[in-house]
Parts: C-alpha cells; sequence; structure tokens
C-alpha cells in the first residue's frame, strides 16, 4: 500500500509577480491574464502520485498563496507555520522583485520556519524584451 505523505509549501513573493497564476496553472492547468490581489492567504490542495524504483508515493500538497505586501508580520507568520518547502517567485520584468527575496522573503521565512528547503522561480520570461539582458542583470547581483 503506498505511503501518504502531507506537505504544506508556500509559495512566496512581492505582489503582482504571478504566484497565484503558477499556483492556478499547476492545480487546475488553466491560464489566465487577469490580476486579482490576494487577501491574506488563498490555500489550494493537490494530490499528487509519484512513482520511484517500482513505488509509489502519495503526496497531499497544500500550497499557500500568501499575499505580496511585505509588513504584514502577523498574517505571515501564521501563514508560514507548518510550512514544509518554499517557492519564492519574482517577475524577471521588475528586478525589484528578485532583490526583494533577498532582503525581505528569505530573511522572514528564516525567521519563522528556520531552515527549509527552498527554491526561486523567475516568472513572466514570455515579458522581458530583451532576456540576455535581463540574464546579464540578473546575474551580476
Amino acid at each position: 500500500m503506498p505511503e501518504l505523505y502531507k506537505a504544506k509549501v508556500l509559495l512566496l513573493g512581492d505582489g503582482a509577480v504571478g504566484k497565484t497564476s503558477l499556483i492556478r496553472r499547476f492545480v487546475v492547468d488553466q491560464f489566465g491574464d487577469d490580476y486579482i490581489t490576494t487577501i491574506g492567504t488563498k490555500v489550494t490542495k493537490r494530490d499528487l502520485s509519484i512513482s520511484e524504483g517500482g513505488v509509489t508515493h502519495l503526496v497531499a500538497m497544500t500550497i499557500w498563496d500568501v499575499l505580496g505586501q511585505q509588513g504584514y508580520t502577523a498574517v505571515q507568520t501564521t501563514a508560514f507555520l507548518g510550512a514544509r518547502g518554499v517557492l519564492f517567485v519574482y517577475d524577471t520584468t521588475r528586478p525589484e522583485t528578485r532583490e526583494s527575496i533577498e532582503r525581505y522573503w528569505i530573511p522572514r521565512v528564516r525567521e519563522v520556519l528556520g531552515s527549509v528547503p527552498s527554491m526561486v522561480a523567475g516568472n513572466k520570461v514570455d515579458l522581458v524584451e530583451d532576456r540576455k539582458a535581463a540574464q546579464a542583470a540578473m546575474a551580476r547581483k
């Protein structure tokens, strides 16, 4: 019988970087270019079945889309508790959103959770006019 793993994952980053769109695409395979501000947190669930070496693992993921405004520490602390991983998201067309991951979001997560598995994802790469220049600018930082 497959084992069931439960995992709470946070999507964090400044407002309008595309966190909600990424979740919508991952969970229900839909894309919309409309922008709706997340107020507080929105929790979505997705169950996965992962097979490795003839063994199947069931993963029940709860994905927490946390408001992108900095400074709402009480809301953030409550949302962060119990998380097993974080996906930090920034908008490749707005370099300041990447800088805020290092300056604000990573320190906030460490303050509340300590060290947890994390990844950083650049979103909206299709909107960058000069991708090579944007990549070079990010590499210099």
